[in-house]
């Protein structure tokens, strides 16, 4: 393992490539409608103790804040001198390739096990970096949680299960370093938006050898006590994910073949294909003004989820689009959220059964 020391000062960017979906997406909504039917600022699941405190009202709507002064980004903030900070830790190796995650630490001299975060960054799983997550590494490990913000193979170079298998690595990775870092096995969540969250959805709800890869530490399983999706496809097969030619171009270059092509396959990628009674516990958070993933993605999610039994929260939030969390309103209520539906869900795995 690397050394280690205390890093205080290295300051974290919003991402680049952010500012270049935040324009596409402002374009994109312009020929899709802002508002859903039957918008709703909230649902809660079967559990609805995971949330103990009042939830508050959801922001109001981009252009409500517009005209009343605007809204910023996330900051660019340092880590906190709190958390250690150690880079390019290799999680996954293959004959070519190394993969690398950056590694958030609770900077504490107690002994208890700690709550375990792995953040998969979006960018239609071909862009983006584990870079786009240290703002949330730096604010989760200073919460109290061993968090990993990770990269993985992107496409077109290397094709879907690709990107799964790493993820799924990492969850192992993270279990084999249980002991140097005093992390609870039983107590891992992943965390992921738009492309990472369909990635997060796929680590939680699946158990498939084909899935897990070769890239290490096959001792291990990766199995997880919690997901947390941002606005991910949930459902590849259905026509209103792929309305816009730029997007279905994005998954035929994912999945390496056309839905006409390769139908089941498209169902194997499709989170809502795994959903069963043996799934952790959800959060999901959505805009209903998303136009690169419609909002009916996360209501047929969870509509299964319930059918299933599975314990979720669902935060609909009105009016607000795609990679809406870079801005400082929305990322504050996401903050809130997970923060109280992690210490409720990881509290025992077995919440995952009842």
């Amino acid at each position: 393992m690397n050394g280690s020391t205390p890093v205080g000062t290295l300051r974290i960017p919003v991402p680049q490539s952010f500012f270049l979906v935040a324009v596409l997406v402002g374009s994109v909504s312009q020929l899709w409608p802002q508002r859903a039917e039957a918008d709703g600022p909230i649902t809660t699941g079967l559990v609805q103790q995971l949330l103990v405190d009042a939830v508050p009202l959801p922001p109001k709507s981009p252009t409500e804040l517009r005209a009343n002064g605007g809204f910023s980004p996330i900051p660019v903030l340092s880590v906190p001198k709190s958390v250690i900070f150690r880079p390019n830790l290799t999680y996954a190796r293959y004959p070519k390739t190394a993969v690398k995650l950056d590694l958030f630490l609770p900077k504490d001299s107690g002994k208890e096990l700690r709550p375990g975060l792995i953040l998969i960054h979006g960018g239609a799983w071909r862009a983006g970096s584990k870079a786009d997550y240290r703002y949330y590494g730096g604010q989760f490990a200073e919460r109290g949680y061993v968090t990993v913000s990770i990269n993985y193979r992107l496409v077109p170079e290397h094709p879907f299960p690709a990107c799964l298998q790493d993820c799924k690595t990492a969850v192992r990775w993270m279990k084999a370093q249980a002991k140097d870092f005093r992390i609870d096995p039983e107590k891992i969540a992943v965390f992921g938006g738009s492309a990472g969250g369909h990635l997060a959805l796929m680590v939680g709800y699946t158990d498939t050898p084909e899935f897990e890869g070769t890239g290490g530490h096959p001792e291990q399983n990766s199995r997880v006590a919690a997901v947390v999706d941002l606005y991910g496809p949930t459902d590849m097969t259905v026509p209103e994910i792929q309305r816009f030619d730029f997007v279905a171009e994005m998954f035929n270059q994912f999945l390496g073949a056309t839905i006409a092509e390769r139908p089941e396959l498209y169902r194997l990628a499709s989170p809502i294909t795994h959903v069963s009674d043996q799934c952790p516990p959800t959060l999901v958070i959505h805009g209903t003004a998303d136009s690169m993933v419609p909002i009916t993605q996360s209501d047929a999610l969870v509509e299964k989820l319930k059918d299933q039994g599975i314990p979720y929260v669902y935060d609909r939030i009105p009016d607000w689009p795609h990679a809406m969390d870079f801005t400082q309103p929305i990322n504050d209520r996401v903050l809130w959220m997970m923060e109280r539906f992690l210490a409720n869900a990881l509290k025992t795995s077995e919440i995952a059964r009842q």
